[in-house]
C-alpha cells in the first residue's frame, strides 16, 4: 500500500516543525514533507503531486488561499485543510471556496490527526474520475469538537443564543458557513457581509 503524502505549508518555521511532531507517529505509512511558504509549495506540488495538504491562511508571496484554489485547479484528487490561527473574516470567506476542512491554532494532535485520516479517505478512492470528482468539490464542516458542541447546544432547550455566538466566532470554518448563509439571496443583503459578529446580530435579529 503506498504511503499517505502530507504536504504541510506555514511561514513559521516553529510552527511548521511543531507539526512535525504531531505526525511523526505516522511516519511509517505517511510521507510529510513541509514547505515555508506558498511559492515553495507550489514547487514542490508542481514536482510531485501530494494526497493531502495542510496549509496555513496568511503568508507573504503567494498566500494560502492563493495555494488552495490553485491545488484545486491543478491537483483536484488532492484534500485540502486549512490551519490557521488568521481570523480576518474576508480572507476565511475567500478560502471556502475551496477547502475541505478548517482547524484554528492553536490545535491538538489528535484533532489534526483526525482530520488527515477523515480527508485522507479521498485518496483511497479509485484513480478513474471519482476521486477527482469528490476532493474536487468543497464541503466545509467544522471541527469535531465544535460539532459537538453544536449539537449539546441545539439539544439544550434552555441554552443561551450568546453560546452558539461563542461557537461561530472561535470556529472559522462555523464562521464561514454563517456568513455564507447571510449572504445567500435569502437575506437579500446590499453589499456583501464579512463579519462573522455583524451576520450573527442580523440572525439574531430574525
Amino acid at each position: 500500500m503506498p504511503r499517505l503524502r502530507v504536504l504541510l505549508v506555514d511561514d513559521q518555521q516553529l510552527i511548521l516543525l511543531a507539526l512535525e511532531r504531531m505526525l511523526r507517529r505516522m511516519r511509517s505509512t505517511w510521507e510529510v514533507v513541509v514547505a515555508l511558504s506558498g511559492k515553495e509549495a507550489l514547487a514542490r506540488m508542481e514536482a510531485q503531486p501530494f494526497d493531502v495538504l495542510v496549509t496555513d491562511l496568511y503568508m507573504p508571496g503567494f498566500d494560502g488561499t492563493e495555494l488552495l484554489a490553485w491545488t484545486r485547479a491543478h491537483h483536484p484528487g488532492t484534500a485540502r485543510v486549512v490551519l490557521s490561527g488568521h481570523q480576518d473574516p474576508v480572507m476565511i470567506h475567500a478560502a471556502t471556496r475551496h477547502a475541505h476542512r478548517f482547524l484554528s491554532k492553536p490545535c491538538e494532535p489528535e484533532q489534526l490527526l483526525e482530520v488527515v485520516v477523515q480527508v485522507a479517505e479521498v485518496c483511497a478512492l479509485p484513480l478513474d474520475g471519482l476521486r477527482e470528482a469528490v476532493a474536487g468539490t468543497v464541503q466545509l464542516p467544522g471541527s469535531p469538537v465544535t460539532c459537538h458542541r453544536v449539537k449539546a447546544f441545539l439539544n439544550d432547550p434552555a441554552a443561551a443564543p450568546s453560546v452558539f455566538q461563542d461557537l461561530v466566532l472561535v470556529d472559522p470554518g462555523l464562521a464561514a458557513r454563517v456568513l455564507q448563509f447571510v449572504n445567500s439571496g435569502f437575506f437579500g443583503q446590499a453589499r456583501p457581509m464579512a463579519v462573522a459578529r455583524e451576520a450573527l446580530k442580523l440572525l439574531d435579529r430574525e
